[in-house]
């Protein structure tokens, strides 16, 4: 049977932080060995519901598809959700199974409810931040998907700021960036 333990405690995974870019929402975990702290899990079943999540009612939320196979235990891991409804509170929870696949309990519950903003432009809103401005938190984020994490973006068009015609976010995005925050100082007026 598998344990899944934090801080040396035996528990349920835990659901460390959910936020919110826009439709969609980024959930953030902690990963679990296969024995405890030892091994590598084998799967992670993580669903959504806009009612909370319980052992009861765990087959009735939706399943995500795309969450990928468990990370060696104490890393990081992070899943965004996309295609939310806006203004809506969605409940987030997921097991982790063993290779036989013995699961987990429930994990805890993460929610968050999505903005009511989900532009689709080039202005640079990459963290579709309800006011629609751009600001150093869309730079950071920028450097982040580009850089540190590669995580994928929920508002590739806002991203796109150079407004290429692949849709593709590079380098230039960030240099297009950039210079709007601090060389030309040019405001960014919200999406429309």
């Amino acid at each position: 049977m598998m344990r899944l333990i934090r801080y040396g405690m035996i528990l349920c995974l835990f659901l460390t932080s959910a936020e919110v870019f826009g439709s969609c929402i980024e959930i953030t975990w902690t990963a679990t060995g296969d024995d405890g702290a030892v091994g590598q899990a084998s799967y992670y079943d993580i669903r959504y519901s806009t009612v909370p999540i319980s052992e009861a009612n765990w087959n009735q939320a939706a399943r995500i598809t795309t969450a990928k196979r468990p990370q060696p235990p104490g890393r990081e891991e992070y899943l965004l959700v996309s295609g939310l409804q806006p203004s809506t509170r969605y409940y987030f929870a997921l097991k982790v199974g063993d290779e036989r696949p013995n699961w987990s309990a429930l994990s805890n519950l993460a929610s968050k409810v999505t903005s009511s903003y989900d532009c689709e432009g080039s202005t640079g809103n990459i963290n579709c931040s309800a006011d629609g401005m751009v600001d150093v938190s869309d730079l950071t984020h920028l450097i982040d998907h580009l850089f540190i994490t590669f995580r994928p973006l929920c508002c590739k068009n806002e991203a796109n700021t150079d407004g290429s015609g692949d849709g593709g976010v590079d380098v230039a995005d960030l240099t297009r960036l950039i210079e709007n925050l601090f060389v030309n100082f040019r405001e960014t007026a919200p999406c429309q």
